[in-house]
């Protein structure tokens, strides 16, 4: 072992030249080798909604809410065209960050900016219609309870409490509301080359790296080898 280390030791000393010369021969050659490289664009398509406020925790909080975005179940719903394949591929292509315990900001990456926009739009509107429905059903509720309650006859010893249940009920049906669309649908698009001079120099001088030291070493261990 210490013989074949003194041994790599003398040969890295004679070729270190070799790992100079081609890492900046093969970087040289990359960066202006000439390739018809289409450039890469990218659609992303963004929005914000401001959740709502009616006493439902999975819908009127972020961290909760933003699940329900990239759930199977909902998704399938929004997008019955689609088979499990291609909405596995819909939900890996959908983002959603949560700015603020009551804000997500969702985004999706698509082919095209006609399909970026549309395909978050069905999302946001679905998500919104979605929210509404449950809004409605919990406004009907207190409603029912506010006017049954309004129209209850009771005794002067509970007259007190009455009042007081209605005072809650007409503060809960004046302060909830349901989600909002705060930031609508935009698109952004960013171009990249796919290949660029840059990339195509420290490819190129990885490669040189790779050569020379292969250079160095494998004519050695065929030596070693062949004294064994």
């Amino acid at each position: 072992m210490e013989h074949l280390i003194n041994t790599l030791k003398k040969r890295a000393i004679k070729t270190i030249p070799l790992f100079i010369i081609i890492p900046l021969l093969l970087g040289g050659l990359g960066y202006f080798w000439q390739v018809e490289a289409k450039p890469l664009v990218t659609y992303e398509a963004k929005a914000r909604i401001e959740l709502g406020y009616y006493e439902d925790l999975n819908l009127n909080e972020a961290d909760t809410a933003k699940s329900l975005l990239t759930n199977h179940d909902f998704l399938s719903v929004l997008f019955d065209d689609y088979d499990n394949n291609d909405l596995n591929s819909l939900k890996r292509d959908i983002e959603v960050k949560t700015p603020s315990d009551t804000k997500l900001e969702i985004r999706y990456s698509g082919e095209s900016e006609e399909d970026s926009r549309t395909t978050l739009s069905q999302i946001v509107e679905g998500f919104l219609e979605y929210d509404l429905s449950k809004y409605e059903a919990r406004m009907e509720v207190l409603e029912d309870n506010y006017e049954e309650l309004r129209g209850e006859d009771v005794d002067q010893v509970s007259k007190v409490d009455k009042q007081r249940f209605v005072y809650e009920l007409q503060n809960q049906l004046l302060t909830i509301y349901p989600a909002q669309l705060a930031d609508p649908v935009t698109v952004n698009d960013h171009t990249e080359e796919e290949f660029s001079p840059i990339k195509r120099a420290v490819l190129g001088a990885m490669v040189g790296v790779t050569v020379a030291f292969g250079f160095l070493v494998i004519p050695v261990l065929f030596r070693e080898e062949d004294n064994l």
